[in-house]
């Protein structure tokens, strides 16, 4: 079972995004969505899976006990 964490983009190049935790992920799947610095993305094994609003991020950061900012 995978677990997927909310995560803030703080660069973009190309179809590889850094995050505010300094980890890289793949954009792949949101090729087609209009993904920016400073969006929040849902990720997983290193893929970011789903966009976010900052709001869902946070509460989702909020329950799981998480800190956005920091590898778990």
């Amino acid at each position: 079972m995978c677990l997927a964490l909310p995560k803030k983009i703080v660069e973009i190049s190309g179809l590889t995004a850094t995050l505010q935790d300094k980890r890289v992920v793949r954009l792949d799947l949101l090729a087609k969505e209009d993904v920016t610095v400073g969006d929040y993305v849902l990720v997983s094994a290193d893929l970011a899976v789903e966009k976010l609003s900052e709001e869902k991020a946070l509460a989702m950061a909020e329950i799981m006990n998480c800190d956005i900012d920091n590898e778990v």
